[in-house]
């Protein structure tokens, strides 16, 4: 590769993922001072109805205000669970497809991509790979991509490859979330090189994305309980409420805390990525990052991230992984 031509100049992307488009002043700033030239914004959810059993779309994205958007392209986002595919007949297929252009469609913005979010097994894979050709005649001249976890990208011959354009590598929640012994289940760079090295090729050009989140993992009675997203971490400190060990933190009376009910004794993981854990793991992405026009993705925009991760520090981080190409 090192010998090979450079591709187009590389940009940054970021992910959007709540349910109501509305930045902030201090995001407008930062989407603009880091060069963002692309936000993946989350349409919809598309999952099973518990009573019913119907696949319907939840978590609908509504428009509250586009200010300060300027040039920056738009590329709508659509996670699926996978169980709707264990579910659809082809006319449901059909259906589905239809639906789904009918609700991209929907909204005023031109679009020249659509990505696709769905954790995909090989018991649903021939389902959702049907389902993802049916989505060209509806979407005729927009580029089709779809998401790959890492284990998806390691393993392509067990897991199969989407009828896609183009891939986003999910270069995160690298590790077992649900176990006790597990430091940090959101990135290591221990974690993420047992899916990145060796290097190898993949059937689709692939931009990374990498994550700016965080969150506390609740466990009771030693069991794994529930992700709690976006943790206010300063209230950790409470000696009252919370015996800090690291980065684990005993409830030591309950409590209401992030929208949960706590009980003495739970234990919450406070996890999360940093910009010095991504300049770790980002020369592991050299040689996955085989797309033309290549973008580097962050999942994703609050004001967490905004505080975390300071616009140059995101450029750095992209100058770290297309220096090689110039020596």
């Amino acid at each position: 590769m090192a010998c090979s031509p450079a591709a187009t100049e590389p940009s940054i992307g970021f992910y959007y993922w709540k349910t109501t488009f509305r930045l902030s002043e201090a995001e407008r700033s930062y989407l603009k001072e880091a060069g963002v030239s692309k936000l993946y914004l989350k349409y919809a959810d598309i999952g099973l109805d518990p009573t019913t059993q119907t696949v319907e779309p939840f978590s609908i994205l509504q428009i509250e205000d586009t200010a300060g958007i300027g040039s920056i392209e738009l590329i709508p986002c659509v996670f699926i669970v996978n169980e709707v595919f264990l579910k659809l007949t082809p006319e449901a297929t059909t259906a589905l497809a239809d639906s789904l252009a009918q609700l991209v469609h929907s909204y005023p913005f031109p679009i020249q991509e659509l990505q696709l979010d769905c954790d995909w097994t090989p018991s649903c894979r021939a389902s959702y790979f049907a389902f993802l050709r049916e989505l060209p005649p509806r979407f005729p001249g927009i580029r089709l991509s779809a998401t790959i976890r890492l284990h998806q990208y390691k393993f392509p011959e067990e897991t199969g490859v989407p009828p896609v354009d183009r891939g986003a590598l999910m270069c995160y929640n690298t590790g077992q979330l649900e176990k006790m012994g597990e430091t940090n289940s959101i990135l290591s760079p221990q974690s993420a090189a047992k899916y990145l090295v060796p290097p190898r090729s993949y059937p689709l050009p692939l931009d990374p994305i990498l994550p700016t989140f965080n969150w506390a993992l609740a466990f009771r009675s030693n069991q794994f309980w529930k992700i709690i997203p976006e943790p206010d971490e300063k209230s950790l400190q409470d000696p009252l409420y919370f015996r800090p060990e690291g980065n684990w933190f005993t409830v030591q009376q309950p409590l209401f805390w992030a929208g949960q009910y706590l009980n003495s004794e739970d234990r919450l993981r406070l996890e999360s990525s940093s910009i010095g854990l991504l300049r770790q793991v980002s020369p592991l992405l050299r040689t996955t990052w085989t797309a033309e026009s290549r973008v580097l993705s962050f999942y994703h925009l609050n004001p967490a991230t905004v505080d975390a991760f300071p616009p140059d520090s995101l450029r750095r981080l992209l100058d770290d992984l297309t220096a090689w190409e110039k020596k």
